[in-house]
């Protein structure tokens, strides 16, 4: 998965009190890997004021997340 540091799929951290952006990730789409590398390039900027996670489309819990958002592989959504 992308460039860098490699970004938590620990969806669990929603609603504990730090923002989280969460990118629907899927290993096998172009678009995937697009959003991924982007993401990469801006999280140093954000690291400190929110929290970066995966939500990996291959897994139940990533699937799950997709259905209840309403988000496809290379879109994020912001969450407080």
């Amino acid at each position: 998965m992308g460039v860098g540091k490699p970004i938590s799929t620990d969806l669990s951290v929603i609603g504990q009190g730090k923002p989280v952006l969460v990118l629907a990730y899927e290993s096998y789409l172009p678009t995937g890997d697009d959003a991924l590398n982007r993401l990469h390039q801006v999280r140093s900027d954000y690291d400190s004021r929110l929290d970066f996670v995966v939500a990996d489309m291959g897994t139940s819990q990533g699937r799950a997340f997709a259905n209840r958002y309403q988000v496809v592989t290379g879109q994020a959504v912001f969450l407080k």
